[in-house]
């Protein structure tokens, strides 16, 4: 039973943060706001995390070891994301400029790829060392 609540764990982590870049992602399509509105929001619960942790007067290597192993790697996912949504309002300039267009799109999946391979090695990385290191199992 507790293989598959872990595992269950590493898959919750993994599709959380695959719809946090894809939300991200669908500011392009909603003129940037999909994409403001998860950054900011993310962010927010970054900084909740970070005065709860405060609150709480634990070492900073707590911190580091629960954050900094696959925090890097997600942010970076998160920030192609974000750079794609935002640039929702000059969407109808890509699709009006063939020329553009024919640039637009090739970028857009190979980015969106690289993302989604970020989010994948991030949810790992978080469950196998994060978690590891902060002894959750």
């Amino acid at each position: 039973m507790q293989n598959q609540i872990t595992i269950s764990v590493f898959w919750d982590i993994l599709v959380n943060n695959t719809v946090v870049m894809i939300t991200a992602f669908m500011g392009l399509f909603s003129f940037g706001l999909l994409a403001f509105a998860t950054l900011v929001y993310n962010g927010f619960m970054f900084g909740q995390l970070l005065k709860s942790f405060i609150a709480s007067q634990a070492s900073i290597s707590v911190l580091l070891a629960g954050t900094l192993p696959h925090a890097l790697i997600e942010w970076a996912a998160f920030i192609i994301a974000g750079a794609w949504g935002l640039q929702g309002i000059f969407l109808l300039n890509y699709i009006d400029n063939r020329s553009m267009a024919h640039q637009f799109f090739p970028k857009l999946i190979s980015d969106f790829s690289i993302s989604v391979g970020l989010v994948c090695i991030a949810a790992i990385i978080e469950y196998f060392v994060s978690f590891k290191l902060l002894g959750l199992w």
